[in-house]
C-alpha cells in the first residue's frame, strides 16, 4: 500500500524551497509514495511542471485555517510536510485534519531574526510536528540553538540537483546577450533579496572591472520593481551599464551557467543553496561567501574559494584570482561538479526523503 503524502510550500514561482519540492515530488516512486502538493499563494512555473508530470497540486488559503484544513482532510494524507516557515498555521490545520504525521521543514538562517529570538508560533509548530528536516548542518544547528528543538529531532537532507551533460550546443546566455568570446563571464542565480547582497556584488564587481574592463556580469532571478529600479540606479553610478545584464528570473538556467566562467555567490546568509550546486555541477568554479550551509557545499582551496561576507575586497579580489587562474579556475569547477556528483544529486536526495518517510510512516 502507497504512503499519501502531501508537501506543502507557499507559492509555485521559481525559488530554492519550490524548485526542492518539486524535485522530490517527481523523484519519488510511484509506487511506494502517492505524491500531492498544496500551495498558498502564487501559481508559477513550478506549478506547470508538476501538473504536466501528473502530480496533483491543490490551493488553501494560508489565512483561512478552516479551508486550510477542510482541504488537507480532503486528501487525507498519511503524511503532511511543510517547506515554509512562516507560522504555525498550515501545521495546525494538518494535525485538525487528523493527519497522522506532520513534518516541518528548516531551510534558512533566519535572516530576519538578527536578535535569534524564538516566536511563540514557533514553539507551537514544533510541538506539533512529529519530525523536522533541515537542509544543512548549518541550519538544523541554528534551529537546535534557538527554538529548543533536540538535535537528534532534526534530520539532516541536503538539497540535490541534476548533473548536466557538459556536451551541449546550444545557445548560451553569452550569445543571446552578444558578449565577446574572449571576454570573462561572472554569474549570479539568486532572487534580488536584501540577504543575497546584489548591492555588495555590484561595488566588488566594479573594482574587478577596474582590472578587467571586458568582464561582463550576469545576474539572474525573481525582481520587485523597486529592487530593479535601485539595483538599475546603481549600476549607473558605477558607471557598469555595459558590464552588467539583470535579469528576470527564468525556467531553464542551464543556458546561463554554460555561458560562465565564474560563478559567484555573495549573500550574507545561506541555508544551503540551489544555485551553488547547479554552478558546480556546470563545472563553474565558484566564489561565495563563507555563510551558512556553503561551506558544507563549496570546499575552500579545492572547488572554489570561500571569502568573509560583506567583505568587497575579499570577494573582488578572490573573483580576480580566479579570472586571471584559468587552469586553478578549471580544476575547482571539474573537482565542484565531482563533488556535487558525489553528493548532492536528486536522486540521493529523493532517496533520503524517502527512507525517512518509510521509517516514519
Amino acid at each position: 500500500m502507497r504512503v499519501k503524502l502531501l508537501l506543502y510550500v507557499l507559492l509555485l514561482e521559481e525559488g530554492g524551497a519550490e524548485r526542492q519540492v518539486e524535485r522530490l515530488a517527481r523523484g519519488l516512486n510511484r509506487s511506494r509514495f502517492q505524491t500531492a502538493v498544496a500551495y498558498s499563494r502564487a501559481w508559477g512555473p513550478v506549478g506547470d511542471r508538476l501538473r504536466s508530470a501528473g502530480i496533483p497540486v491543490v490551493r488553501f488559503s494560508h489565512l483561512d485555517p478552516a479551508e486550510a484544513e477542510s482541504v488537507i482532510r480532503r486528501i487525507a494524507p498519511d503524511i503532511f510536510h511543510s517547506f515554509t516557515h512562516k507560522d504555525a498555521v498550515d501545521i495546525a490545520a494538518a494535525t485538525a485534519a487528523g493527519t497522522p504525521l506532520v513534518m516541518a521543514s528548516r531551510r534558512n538562517m533566519r535572516e530576519w531574526d538578527e536578535r535569534l529570538e524564538v516566536r511563540p508560533w514557533e514553539l507551537a509548530r514544533n510541538r506539533l510536528s512529529h519530525r523536522i528536516t533541515s537542509v544543512s548542518d548549518a541550519v538544523a544547528s541554528l534551529c537546535a540553538q534557538v527554538e529548543g528543538v533536540k538535535r537528534q529531532n532534526i534530520v539532516v537532507i541536503h538539497n540535490g540537483v541534476e548533473i548536466p551533460s557538459l556536451d551541449h550546443d546550444g545557445a548560451t546566455i553569452r550569445e543571446e546577450l552578444g558578449i565577446a568570446g574572449h571576454a570573462p563571464t561572472i554569474g549570479y542565480v539568486a532572487n534580488y533579496r536584501p540577504e543575497k547582497a546584489h548591492e555588495s556584488l555590484l561595488r566588488s564587481f566594479r573594482l574587478v572591472v577596474d582590472r578587467q574592463p571586458d568582464a561582463h556580469l550576469i545576474c539572474c532571478g525573481i525582481m520587485t520593481a523597486e529592487a530593479g529600479s535601485r539595483l538599475a540606479a546603481l549600476v549607473r553610478e558605477l558607471g557598469l551599464e555595459s558590464n552588467v545584464a539583470l535579469l528576470p528570473s527564468r525556467s531553464a538556467v542551464s543556458p546561463v551557467y554554460r555561458g560562465l566562467d565564474l560563478y559567484v555567490h555573495p549573500s550574507r546568509y545561506e541555508g544551503f543553496s540551489n544555485s551553488l550546486l547547479e554552478a558546480m555541477s556546470h563545472a563553474l568554479p565558484v566564489v561565495a561567501t563563507k555563510v551558512g550551509g556553503t561551506p558544507e557545499a563549496v570546499v575552500d582551496g579545492f572547488t572554489g574559494l570561500l571569502v568573509p561576507k560583506d567583505d568587497g575586497d575579499a570577494l573582488a579580489g578572490a573573483m580576480l584570482e580566479m579570472l586571471s587562474h584559468s587552469e586553478r579556475a578549471k580544476k575547482f569547477g571539474q573537482a565542484g561538479r565531482e563533488r556535487v556528483a558525489r553528493c548532492f544529486t536528486v536522486e540521493r536526495m529523493v532517496e533520503a526523503y524517502a527512507r525517512l518517510y518509510d521509517e516514519v510512516a
